[in-house]
């Protein structure tokens, strides 16, 4: 008698935690010359936002604030200062922009909050990303697929703080 044993490779979700969350998590699967919308979730939650490099006419630059897990699959966000650029004007795009227009001649300024803004954003299980050569964890935030690039925020701050 033959006796056939079948084995099935599932998805290993992991729950948001504290842990697994902490780093740097991108809306593109592949690192380029400009990075996209991109969240730093430090393990001390802190956090910081930056949008994507690539849309040049967006006023606010970043937010940035503490993080905590409100419930299983919800974040909270206390946004305490935004990163924004003031004055310059638009003009047609060139570049890495994607977008059509791009501010010339703003000063970048940093707005402190005196009374933090608060965001609930949800989130899914984190669980391995299978398609393509590089494989990376991934988790929805806010119905947005989103892959982690690294543990450490501090190893990645140079592509955002110039």
């Amino acid at each position: 008698m033959k006796t056939i044993l079948t084995i099935y490779f599932l998805p290993v979700l992991l729950f948001a935690g504290n842990d697994s969350l902490t780093g740097v998590w991108q809306d593109r699967n592949y690192p380029g010359s400009v990075w996209g919308n991109t969240y730093m979730f430090y393990p001390t939650g802190e956090f910081r936002f930056y949008f994507s490099q690539t849309d040049c006419s967006k006023r606010i630059v970043s937010y940035s604030g503490s993080w905590s897990l409100a419930e299983e699959e919800v974040i909270d966000l206390m946004i305490t200062s935004k990163t924004l650029i003031e004055g310059g004007k638009l003009v047609p795009s060139t570049g890495n922009c994607a977008s059509d227009s791009m501010i010339v001649g703003g000063d970048m300024k940093v707005l402190v909050l005196y009374v933090p803004e608060k965001m609930d954003l949800s989130i899914s299980r984190i669980y391995k990303d299978n398609d393509g050569d590089i494989q990376r964890d991934v988790i929805y935030i806010d119905g947005m697929k989103f892959w982690k690039f690294g543990n450490n925020p501090d190893d990645f701050i140079r592509y955002f703080e110039k």
